[in-house]
């Protein structure tokens, strides 16, 4: 990792910025696991046709005073590693204004289990299971089983399931905005909040069941389960052009 201390002086708001900027390339030869572990910031993961793991980080800490902004930005702690089968990615903070972002460019096929307590996810183009927790989480064409938690945002998501695949998107206060391939063998449920609306597009159910705040359909043998659960937010769910 090559760090680069850059403190910005934030005029139109009376607030310093203090960051470290660092880089690393590992083999990804073996892995098929990202295990993340974020106490504050985003991780974003882009799924390209190579073997080794690109990382850029960036470690921060912000207050109103420069010399407290570098004190909380050092409080940060982060590690990168490789280890069997995984790629193992952490940080933690000593500070609520600090925090360290992480964005990986990696195998397109690669599972992740995803833990950020104060941040967002973004995934895109990658297939695998993926089990996500954070604020909130972006999905961009994904294939395979996803189950994401967004715990105070939306989640955005365009996957491709094949059968056998579950999908599970849980947001409690956000909105849901789902995107699947039409005709696929669906077994569908949606719960969602009676206060905010659902518009849910047919993907060739032949069996539909709705209320104010459920919806249940299912298609051919059902062997992709879709479930959703949504708080505090709208739930859409539509066609899906690759």
């Amino acid at each position: 990792m090559r760090p680069n201390l850059i403190c910005i002086a934030a005029l139109s708001t009376g607030c310093a910025i203090s960051e470290s900027r660092f880089d690393q390339k590992l083999s990804a030869s073996g892995v098929d696991l990202v295990l993340v572990s974020v106490e504050r910031g985003d991780f974003d993961y882009q799924g390209n046709t190579t073997q080794t793991f690109a990382i850029d980080g960036r470690s921060w800490g912000m207050a109103f005073q420069e010399e407290t902004a570098h004190e909380r930005q050092d409080g940060n702690a982060s590690d990168v590693h490789t280890e069997g089968n995984t790629l193992l990615v952490s940080a933690t903070s000593k500070s609520g204004s600090s925090g360290v972002d992480f964005y990986v460019e990696g195998p397109d096929t690669m599972s992740t289990d995803i833990t950020v307590d104060h941040g967002d996810v973004s995934l895109a183009d990658m297939a695998g299971y993926q089990l996500i927790t954070a604020d909130s989480v972006d999905l961009d064409n994904m294939v395979g089983s996803v189950d994401a938690y967004a715990r105070s945002g939306s989640i955005d998501a365009s996957i491709s399931p094949g059968p056998g695949d579950v999908i599970r998107l849980e947001a409690t206060n956000g909105d849901i905005d789902l995107a699947l391939p039409y005709g696929l063998p669906y077994d569908l449920q949606v719960w969602g909040d009676p206060e905010y609306p659902m518009a849910i597009e047919d993907l060739g159910f032949s069996n539909m069941v709705a209320s104010d705040a459920y919806y249940a359909a299912r298609a051919g043998n059902g062997s992709v389960r879709v479930d959703v659960y949504a708080t505090g937010g709208e739930v859409r769910i539509h066609h899906y052009y690759r």
